[in-house]
């Protein structure tokens, strides 16, 4: 699916509000607008976001190791709808081809230190 940054950022901003509308009402016990904010959600998933290209990534932070799966647009990256860059601390950000259990238990076993 061909977007742009400016799209994705602003339907990253709409998941966000969604999100905290539905902390709100979750707060509130208004259960059926709970609901109808979660159905609204996974619309928003399934039909923007499933289709963004999505890469495994290996980088650092700080000294840590990470690999995880993120969207791809033209050759920027983003985690968790933030631009992944050296300014907002990330490195040597290189595209892997899967994601092994090897690896997720290194993260893991390195996760004690911190």
């Amino acid at each position: 699916m061909k977007i742009t940054v400016k799209q994705y950022n602003e339907k990253v901003q709409e998941r966000k509000t969604l999100k905290n509308l539905i902390y709100e009402a979750d707060s509130n016990n208004d259960w059926s607008m709970v609901e109808l904010l979660k159905v609204s959600l996974q619309i928003l998933e399934d039909e923007f976001f499933a289709l963004v290209d999505a890469v495994c990534v290996k980088y650092w932070i700080g000294y840590r190791t990470y690999y995880q799966e993120v969207h791809k647009i033209g050759k920027t990256y983003f985690c968790s709808g933030e631009k992944m860059t050296k300014r907002n601390g990330y490195r040597s950000i290189e595209e892997i081809e899967e994601i092994t259990d090897k690896m997720k238990e290194s993260m893991i076993a390195d996760s004690h230190y911190y």
